[in-house]
């Protein structure tokens, strides 16, 4: 009776067909290094591979095969286990295929997906796949913005959040995905603050323990600088503190939408944590006890942490609030349900003229 071959003897089988590929004709492209994984021989039986790690490495390589994007293949013997192949992915150069500059003015995402692929992996563009990215960063602003805010959401909230920022500044397309941020030192670079640069680590290490993330709180964190640049500025000119955040953050969310597009339920959010900021800083009183019961207090208060990590000025606010939470009972979710009712306007009726006769 014969028996199915499992799954690390039909993955070491497409090893051993791949390699003796690259033996004969060279590095592959993508699309061909693709098609010989999954069509080589089944009857070579000795050869040895993790199947997770080969897995794991073939979903990410058609993946960029997916996006247009050339990847070089080597395969070598490992020198402990001479049967052993690894797929060695540490030195690939990512390339594009075609004409790079073509193929970054057919559809200029590309130019962002090359940042993401770099984050990611780890790998580094040939040089006709680096140098044109910044000299054609400007092709981005032509995108629709929903597209960029997709792909916004792929550079920060998959697990690379810090280093796909990192790729953006070396690449220069960071200040043209957030024209109203603060420029860098160099051509397309914006200015990174602690909070923003904070707030990159938290979200990268709350995605590898499986924790949710938002983009509400990316974009709070994204937008933070210039928002607190205008409210202080409006606050010196004399509005009330409260005030000057609702007119920061409406100028700073309406200016950023025209490049990325940031969905209502996320703007709104993102609006809350800014506004929340202020009234922190009021905690004389019995009345700062409802902010306890706000929807979005564990949010502003994660944020209002994350200032105090670049000022060190708000540590002694951060301590109350902290404290406030241990001492005060929680509220349940019908607390917060019903204080949200409370402070929501009744509706108003409008009574009707008496009818005449």
């Amino acid at each position: 009776m014969g028996c199915a071959l499992g799954p690390q003897r039909r993955v070491q089988d497409r090893l051993r067909g791949a390699q003796q590929v690259v033996e004969e004709t060279g590095p592959l492209d993508l699309g061909s290094a693709c098609r010989q994984l999954l069509r080589t021989s089944r009857h070579q039986r000795q050869l040895r591979f993790p199947p997770g790690q080969f897995v794991a490495r073939l979903v990410e390589l058609r993946t960029l095969g997916s996006h247009g994007f050339g990847l070089t293949l080597t395969l070598f013997r490992h020198r402990a286990k001479p049967a052993d192949l690894v797929v060695d992915l540490a030195e690939r150069r990512l390339r594009l295929i075609g004409d790079p500059e073509v193929r970054y003015r057919e559809d200029p995402v590309r130019l962002l997906r090359a940042a993401r692929f770099v984050a990611k992996l780890g790998v580094e563009p040939d040089e006709d796949t680096g140098r044109w990215i910044p000299e054609l960063a400007h092709l981005l602003e032509d995108v629709p913005p929903a597209r960029l805010f997709e792909e916004t959401c792929k550079l920060f909230m998959t697990g690379h959040g810090m280093r796909s920022m990192e790729a953006l500044q070396r690449f220069g397309l960071s200040a043209t995905l957030f024209p109203g941020l603060p420029k860098g030192a160099g051509p397309g670079k914006m200015q990174l603050g602690g909070v923003l640069r904070h707030s990159l680590e938290n979200t990268d290490e709350r995605v590898r323990t499986e924790k949710p993330v938002t983009p509400a709180f990316l974009y709070a964190a994204l937008l933070w600088s210039e928002v607190e640049q205008r409210a202080s500025h409006y606050a010196s000119q004399g509005d009330p503190e409260y005030v000057a955040m609702m007119r920061a953050a409406e100028e700073a969310i309406g200016e950023q939408v025209r490049r990325t597009a940031i969905p209502r339920r996320f703007s709104a959010v993102t609006r809350q944590i800014w506004l929340l900021q202020t009234r922190f800083n009021k905690t004389r009183g019995k009345r700062w006890k409802r902010l306890l019961y706000e929807e979005r207090f564990r949010a502003g208060y994660d944020f209002l942490l994350l200032r105090a990590r670049e000022d060190p000025s708000l540590e002694p606010l951060c301590e109350f609030w902290t404290k406030a939470q241990q001492t005060v009972e929680a509220p349940s979710a019908a607390d917060r349900a019903s204080a949200k009712r409370r402070d929501r306007p009744g509706r108003r009726y409008r009574r009707r003229a008496p009818s005449a006769g």
